[in-house]
């Protein structure tokens, strides 16, 4: 799928699941849902099917889904979650943490 289809989709689901802008597996769960024909379809579908559409990659790329949101959310306010701010606030720890780590002071073996 390309990625304008992709923004497009996730942008509505945003929209219109609100549960969905913190939480990726909810995001991931409605767009499949979507894909495999809705409520009846997906219902009614054994694990095996499921997987090998999975594995056929007929289902979106959850990683895709997942970067998509976050751009969303970055350009557009509105359709940022209640934990947004707060991951935001993680990743500023996170790399300054990564930008002062002194690998000398963390030997690793290696196997």
């Amino acid at each position: 799928m390309k990625i304008k289809n992709v923004k497009n989709k996730v942008t509505e689901i945003l929209e219109l699941h609100p549960q969905a802008r913190d939480n990726d597996m909810s995001l991931l769960a409605i767009v499949w849902n979507i894909e495999l024909g809705g409520k009846e379809v997906s219902e009614n579908m054994d694990a095996f099917q499921f997987l090998c559409l999975l594995s056929k990659k007929e289902l979106s790329n959850p990683v895709s889904l997942w970067r998509c949101r976050q751009k969303i959310q970055e350009e557009n306010e509105s359709l940022r979650g209640e934990k947004w701010k707060a991951r935001q606030e993680h990743s500023k720890n996170v790399k300054e943490e990564i930008r002062t780590w002194d690998v000398s002071d963390n030997q690793m073996e290696l196997l």
